[in-house]
């Protein structure tokens, strides 16, 4: 095998045959872009929250790097703006209720291309599960995870397990396509809300967002992960039972803190910084 090539190899700029096996959402520079673009609240709009860019090899075989595609965009799409994203790319039906709405009733020429995209980010999500997540054969759940998989590489590939290079080409191809309708569908929807939104389509996507960062938030391991991370930094010893404990008793209130704090931002900020600092600010240990 040749020596391994990164995805964020200088040497890629002069390759063409390279270049296309760059996910541009993947890169941090463009992950900061997009975090920036939306300027009319002080505190700043985070599509994707905390997300760092991991290297990966783009001259090796085409199975090793379709996986590692799905579980660098796993990461992107799930753990750093799963419900973020999908309130900026949410479809806007001539229904009644579109005054209510942040964008602009979508087309019906869009609607394809805005399904498509949300379809990805639930794909990508049951990929990565069972390609990484340790299957269990009497699970139910497990079982229908792994058939929903094969359903996804069938449809892409005509094989439910992909053999040939010739199909992990085309199931990569699959991932550079949506990511690129995806990354033109956020930068239409960026544009607007910055330059021609109403001040009442901005205040609908912000209520939206905190709307959303408390959902996130909330979820029970989430927050558990909040507060390990707090003890982690104050270099104090935990276990589970008593972190879930902390978790159960200050859920509402570091919820609470967290938004005033995040609300009252006169400089942009990651949220994931603010929940910590809640976090922080609650726990007595």
């Amino acid at each position: 095998m040749d020596t391994p090539i990164y995805s964020d190899d200088q040497f890629i700029d002069k390759d063409d045959a390279l270049q296309k096996y760059i996910i541009k959402l993947l890169s941090e520079s463009t992950i900061k872009d997009i975090n920036s673009r939306l300027t009319f609240v002080n505190h700043g709009i985070y599509i994707f929250s905390q997300y760092r860019e991991k290297r990966y090899i783009i001259n090796g075989f085409a199975e090793d790097l379709f996986w590692t595609m799905t579980s660098r965009l796993y990461v992107l799409l799930h753990d750093c703006g799963t419900r973020v994203i999908k309130c900026i790319l949410q479809v806007i039906h001539n229904d009644g209720k579109q005054i209510l709405k942040p964008f602009l009733v979508t087309s019906d020429t869009d609607i394809v291309l805005f399904d498509r995209a949300n379809k990805f980010i639930d794909d990508i999500k049951i990929l990565r599960n069972s390609e990484q997540h340790c299957m269990k054969l009497d699970s139910i759940v497990d079982e229908a995870n792994e058939r929903k998989c094969k359903i996804i590489l069938k449809k892409i590939c005509g094989n439910e397990i992909p053999k040939t290079q010739n199909e992990w080409g085309k199931c990569i191809h699959w991932i550079l396509d949506n990511c690129n309708n995806m990354y033109v569908l956020l930068n239409e929807r960026l544009l607007f809300a910055e330059k021609n939104a109403t001040e009442s389509q901005k205040q609908y996507l912000l209520g939206g967002y905190y709307s959303c960062l408390e959902e996130y938030y909330e979820g029970n391991q989430v927050m558990f992960n909040v507060i390990c991370e707090i003890f982690r930094t104050r270099h104090k010893p935990f276990n589970k039972i008593y972190i879930q404990a902390i978790v159960s008793r200050d859920t509402h209130q570091i919820i609470n803190k967290f938004m005033e704090l995040i609300k009252s931002s006169p400089l942009r900020v990651d949220p994931y910084k603010v929940v910590l600092q809640a976090a922080d600010f609650y726990i007595k240990i």
